[in-house]
């Protein structure tokens, strides 16, 4: 399954990039906070 293996890229990675797109609107920001904040939670750099 393809969530598997997001799970596992994101659990091997060291540093990650949140990239919301071109012109981002509210939601794009509120988005992306949200994964930051995710990731926070599982010790990830963003």
């Amino acid at each position: 399954m393809i969530e598997n293996e997001i799970i596992s890229l994101i659990k091997n990675a060291d540093r990650i990039a949140i990239l919301p797109h071109v012109s981002a609107d509210g939601d794009a920001m509120g988005s992306s906070l949200a994964l930051a904040l995710a990731l926070k939670k599982l010790n990830k750099n963003q």
